[in-house]
């Protein structure tokens, strides 16, 4: 992330960010709390590093890293998934069709939502290029988890709109790592849980014959 991509984040969060001084002590610059917490997001570095790189206590960061990814992510926005073929059929979740004889309008949906999934696939895999701590097992709070991805997902989102530079090596990396530690998707299977499936059907099929 280059200096005026900080700057554009640092000022568009600065007023939820800056702390009053007080007559006990002064308080962490906002650049410098911002700065540990995108560091953090970055990297598969843990806390006692950034907390000695930035000068703060490990409680400190851990503190910075919930409140400024909370400031962050300060708009909530639906999220629609899609799967392939791996992935069970459920209401949130559309997947292609995998039975063999499939209408025009079958045919159709598959190939669009082959074509979206691919873009996705590659979205992501530049969000996690970027930003490391989705790479591995994320040691916050689960209910914080969301927050995190979250923050990331902003974050990414406006070094894309910069022109940030997204070096291949990094791409490289990460699918490196994804091989190393076994993060493959599920098998093929039907999930025994989803009582629905003839509610999730009708549904695909109306979209598919939407399209």
């Amino acid at each position: 992330m280059c200096k005026a991509t900080f700057e554009f984040i640092a000022n568009e969060l600065r007023p939820a960010l800056e702390k009053e001084t007080t007559d006990w002590r002064a308080p962490i610059p906002y650049k410098v709390r911002l700065a540990a917490v995108i560091w953090w997001l970055a990297t598969p570095t843990e806390y006692r590093s950034i907390s000695n790189m930035f000068g703060i206590g490990i409680s400190t960061l851990c503190n910075l890293a919930r409140e400024n990814s909370t400031v962050i992510n300060g708009v909530e926005v639906p999220v629609f998934l899609i799967g392939d073929a791996a992935y069970p059929l459920k209401k949130w979740l559309m997947k292609p069709y995998t039975n063999h004889a499939l209408t025009a309008d079958q045919r159709r949906f598959k190939t669009r939502l082959s074509s979206a999934r691919m873009v996705v696939e590659n979205a992501f895999g530049r969000l996690k290029g970027r930003w490391r701590i989705l790479l591995k097992k994320n040691d916050v709070n689960i209910s914080y988890v969301s927050d995190v991805v979250a923050s990331c997902s902003v974050l990414h989102n406006i070094c894309e709109m910069h022109k940030e530079q997204f070096y291949p090596e990094w791409d490289e990396e990460m699918r490196n790592y994804e091989r190393q530690h076994g993060l493959v998707q599920p098998n093929d299977n039907v999930d025994p849980n989803n009582q629905n499936i003839d509610v999730t059907s009708d549904i695909r099929d109306a979209v598919s014959a939407f399209l």
